[in-house]
């Protein structure tokens, strides 16, 4: 029985999401530019966190 509420939440949510998407995407690299940042300057942030973990 909790397997068929689960399916019919996840529907529901499907649903809802095609009902209100307007389609408009962003290109992941738009929105780093967009945000002042490039990929090498989030792969620097990523590997001075991972190193500084350890």
């Amino acid at each position: 029985m909790a397997t068929v509420n689960s399916d019919a939440g996840s529907a529901a949510l499907v649903w809802a999401r095609v009902a209100t998407d307007a389609a408009g995407r962003i290109e992941l690299d738009d929105l780093i530019a967009a945000l002042g940042l490039s990929r090498c300057d989030l792969e620097r942030e990523l590997e001075a966190e991972c190193l500084g973990g350890r």
